[in-house]
């Protein structure tokens, strides 16, 4: 967790290079999941990502499109 969070970074990962916003944030280094990378929720109850995935026609379930499993797109929108 982290008190302030920098947007519009000139350099990728390096801090100072961006624009600081005082809200408090989780930090997240990088996140390798696309849009159709269905979640689900492990035995331990934490949410997972992938490997499965809706494929290149995501079908979101969040655009009524005929997927019933969420996708990182539905956890965007």
């Amino acid at each position: 967790t982290a008190r302030t969070f920098e947007v519009a970074r000139t350099y990728r990962f390096a801090k100072g290079s961006g624009m600081p916003v005082p809200i408090p944030v989780i930090e997240m280094i990088e996140i390798g999941a696309g849009g159709g990378a269905l979640a689900w929720v492990d035995a331990m109850g934490r949410i997972q990502t992938g490997p499965d995935s809706a494929g290149s026609e995501t079908r979101p379930a969040s655009y009524q499109r005929g997927g019933t499993r969420p996708a990182i797109t539905d956890a965007d929108l």
